[in-house]
């Protein structure tokens, strides 16, 4: 292992894992993947991307850092970041968001000595007044600034940053670079701003093919971040993350115009995990871990002392992979889940945030896992020993749900 190692976590926007492995859509990260340690079951913590990436970056689930919805506020979590610990370790840190929810207005640049907002005059128009008082929104009122082409910038944008930082660059303190790509969601969002203009109906097809396009443009804007790197001869000397906030529904469970945040399928919480280490061959790895664990595994990384009261463990040794219990939510549809290498029991509430119901069926759901990886026997009433333990153990991450009857 090298001893202080730059580090760079690249996290991907509603990235599913497995798109993630499409030698069609995504074929150079494919490729690259091929060369790195692949965590083929990684489960993100939440369903949503601002506590995601807090889970991320704190490693403890969204139960605990208390951050449910996007667009609240990264400064109220009480747990050191991964940037926090890394700068207090000598190395230098650099953050870069390609949409608003995640700018060092909502906190998220907490440990980067230089954070990159979406946007380079978001802080100063946000500041300029008082309150939701101030320039930007006063610039989207009278139409200045449009909101759908505001929230985000791509990926082209980010690279050329990390690029000029990078070329900047006089010390030699290792580096941890963190970025998220945006650009999988871009096609869609789009073609959503178009269609409430023209009260059209985007189409299943029309769905997916759009999530296919941002998937083969972000393959493209990875394939040059790591030109860039290799060019600049760092490869050798950096470790490399990739991961997601969340995946992403595609109408495999339910045949209406879903997104994420709302169901806890596989689909929805599956996302990629792919850690690229100089001089370390490739290995693909089928237990079930967690992106809680990205955390302690930076700090094995690191050799650098461990965190305490985290729920995230090391994804090294490999072989020590054994029976990790996951947890995520879904706070738009007002679900939970608890998942290992067997079970997953989905808790459904009766609360979903207005907007989000769609008229599904408000039930609990259990899936041997091994023996129906496509979740499409439900078992909560068959095995409803099962589903009752399993109801226990995910009240012990989220207590408000404890005395709730299980629904059949």
């Amino acid at each position: 292992m090298l001893k202080n190692p730059n580090i760079m976590l690249i996290t991907i926007d509603a990235l599913r894992n497995d798109y993630s492995q499409s030698k069609e859509l995504m074929p150079f990260l494919s490729e690259f993947g091929k060369k790195s340690i692949i965590f083929d079951r990684a489960m993100t913590a939440n369903g949503w991307t601002s506590p995601s990436l807090a889970s991320i970056h704190t490693s403890v689930f969204s139960n605990k850092h208390g951050l449910k919805v996007t667009g609240e506020d990264f400064n109220e979590i009480k747990y050191t970041t991964i940037s926090e610990h890394l700068s207090s370790n000598g190395y230098e840190t650099i953050g870069l968001s390609s949409i608003e929810t995640i700018n060092s207005t909502y906190g998220f640049n907490r440990g980067f000595e230089k954070y990159y907002d979406h946007k380079s005059g978001d802080k100063f128009l946000r500041n300029v007044g008082f309150g939701n008082f101030h320039l930007l929104n006063l610039f989207r009122k009278i139409g200045l600034i449009k909101s759908s082409n505001y929230h985000s910038s791509n990926g082209d944008i980010l690279n050329k940053r990390i690029e000029n930082h990078l070329n900047k660059k006089t010390n030699n303190n290792p580096f941890f670079i963190w970025a998220h790509y945006y650009d999988i969601q871009l096609p869609k969002a789009k073609r959503t701003s178009e269609v409430k203009k023209s009260k059209e109906v985007i189409s299943e097809s029309e769905y997916i093919s759009l999530y296919e396009s941002g998937v083969k443009n972000m393959d493209s804007i990875f394939k040059k971040l790591i030109l860039m790197l290799e060019n600049k001869n760092l490869l050798s000397e950096t470790i490399i993350i990739i991961s997601s906030d969340h995946g992403e529904h595609l109408f495999e469970k339910m045949h209406k115009n879903l997104t994420h945040g709302i169901t806890l399928y596989d689909c929805d919480i599956l996302v990629p995990l792919i850690i690229s280490i100089p001089g370390r061959p490739p290995e693909l790895c089928d237990k079930l871990v967690r992106t809680v664990d990205i955390l302690p595994t930076i700090m094995d990384f690191t050799d650098t002392k461990k965190e305490k009261n985290r729920d995230g463990l090391s994804l090294f040794p490999i072989s020590n992979i054994k029976n990790r219990i996951a947890v995520s939510e879904g706070v738009a549809g007002d679900r939970k889940c608890i998942r290992d290498d067997t079970w997953k029991y989905i808790w459904t509430g009766n609360s979903p945030l207005p907007g989000f119901n769609l008229g599904e069926p408000r039930i609990n759901e259990l899936y041997n896992i091994l023996d129906d990886p496509k979740e499409e026997n439900n078992l909560i009433s068959s095995e409803n020993s099962v589903a009752s333990s399993y109801h226990s153990k995910l009240s012990e991450y989220f207590p408000e749900i404890k005395n709730n009857n299980l629904l059949e």
